[in-house]
């Protein structure tokens, strides 16, 4: 009996069903659930593979998303060592003489909390500059001279883990600042009554993290809708920046600080769950979906611009509670709670 053969969503290639994986439309990285959306005979195994290793790994690792995993309890802390946050600095907020120095996470044992600690790190601060900049030890060796300030009348901070740390990032900085002298030690970090500090949490946008949520976008599109659909022409432009990360992530995704659901402030964030949107207005030539993971940042994806297809109503939403395992439909803008609504 010959084999029917189907075409992969990403790849296009025509391909029998053995070549093709189970496709989750959300990563099982951010929660397991019951009765899951899943897409069958549409991602072809190199597709999976390919997507997986590049996109999957950054948002589970390296993103503000990959922080909030962490955050929020949905990954266990005892995996913090798996957390690379290369698109996440933590620092110390302006305010104080440490403005600017570099944070890690840390697990309290005793508390099973997430902490933050000091980074081993140099400040550097140029006669021109305005304010100081840290540098990681491997950031400062890497910095040309220019940067770490070789020039005449730059002044430097350096913080190390320990009197051993502390001086080992002095001979790193004296070998590479030959008139560099010590004038004192730093004050104390700023905290309140409580022991608890301030952070500031810059997260990087850029083509990874995009291409990583316009996957999800894609998939639901592609369960919502089914995969002949998705296999027009008119998502071919979503389809390469997903899959081979062609084209400027900015005419795809834009991101905002707000959530999916609209909390009233006394009940913000009582709502935490992963949230997928997508529309296509009556008469419209653009197909948009919504993600925010964790109802934190809400990401636009723009699936299709210039749609030519014949018109149908596309207008669906759920919510992923990663605890609970639960997936909700949203019902038109609702989400079946008081005070809350869901934008589309």
């Amino acid at each position: 009996m010959r084999q029917q053969k189907h075409r992969c969503i990403y790849c296009l290639r025509l391909l029998s069903e053995s070549q093709f994986n189970r496709e989750h439309v959300l990563p099982q990285h951010l929660g397991r659930f019951q009765d899951n959306l899943v897409l069958r005979r549409s991602v072809c195994r190199e597709c999976n593979q390919s997507l997986g290793q590049q996109l999957e790994t950054w948002l589970g690792r390296d993103s503000y998303e990959a922080l909030l995993r962490l955050r929020f309890g949905q990954k266990p802390l005892a995996e913090l060592d798996e957390f690379h946050g290369k698109g996440v600095a933590i620092r110390i907020p302006a305010g104080s003489e440490w403005a600017g120095a570099l944070l890690r996470l840390i697990a309290d044992p005793e508390t099973d909390e997430l902490k933050v600690d000091l980074r081993p790190q140099v400040g550097v601060k140029r006669p021109a500059d305005a304010e100081i900049r840290f540098f990681t030890d491997e950031e400062f060796q890497k910095a040309s001279d220019e940067q770490i300030g070789r020039e005449k009348g730059s002044t430097f901070k350096i913080v190390g883990l320990g009197q051993s740390g502390s001086e080992a990032m002095i001979s790193m900085v004296r070998a590479r600042i030959p008139g560099f002298r010590m004038d004192g030690s730093m004050p104390p970090l700023p905290a309140g009554a409580d022991g608890e500090m301030t952070v500031a949490i810059t997260a990087t946008v850029h083509g990874l993290l995009t291409r990583s949520i316009a996957k999800i976008a894609f998939n639901y599109l592609s369960y919502i809708s089914g995969a002949d659909f998705v296999l027009d022409p008119a998502f071919n432009e979503i389809r390469r920046f997903i899959r081979y990360g062609e084209g400027n992530w900015r005419t795809f995704v834009s991101s905002r600080a707000r959530p999916i659901v609209m909390n009233d402030f006394i009940w913000y964030g009582s709502i935490r769950a992963h949230l997928i949107t997508i529309d296509w207005p009556i008469r419209g030539e653009i197909i948009e979906s919504s993600v925010s993971l964790f109802n934190e940042t809400m990401y636009d994806v723009i699936l299709a611009s210039r749609c030519s297809l014949l018109w149908r109503p596309i207008r669906y939403g759920h919510a992923f509670f990663w605890g609970s395992g639960e997936i909700k439909e949203l019902v038109s803008t609702s989400l079946f709670m008081p005070w809350q609504m869901a934008r589309f």
